[in-house]
């Protein structure tokens, strides 16, 4: 699993295999879609994962990994990266929301957190 950060360097959650996004205690809390969508479990679309990285609905980065591309944002010094989540079983999908359209990429984090 591949470790989430923060604006503050706080790995937050993980990306674990198939795209699911889970948290430091290895509950559910989303997964990355067909291009790049990312919905919550109820199938709300939360925003974009991109080049290792998230954009929420105003164009901010929410979370990123150590091998982000393009990211428009200065990164905090990281330090060891922790322990990954045992995973339970994976949640049935639900039918996800239509996504909205894209925002203008902003050189800022965003106000929304993963």
């Amino acid at each position: 699993m591949t470790p989430i950060y923060d604006s503050r360097g706080h790995a937050t959650a993980f990306v674990a295999p198939r795209g699911h996004i889970v948290s430091r205690t290895g509950r559910f809390l989303g997964r990355i879609t067909r291009g790049g969508n990312v919905h919550d479990l109820k199938g709300r679309h939360v925003g974009w994962w991109q080049d290792g990285h998230m954009k929420g609905h105003d164009g901010g980065v929410m979370g990123w990994t150590r091998d982000a591309r393009a990211l428009p944002v200065t990164t905090p010094i990281l330090g060891d990266p922790p322990l990954a989540p045992g995973l339970g079983l994976s949640p049935t999908p639900a039918i996800n929301d239509t996504p909205p359209i894209k925002p203008e990429s902003k050189f800022a984090w965003s106000r929304y957190g993963i």
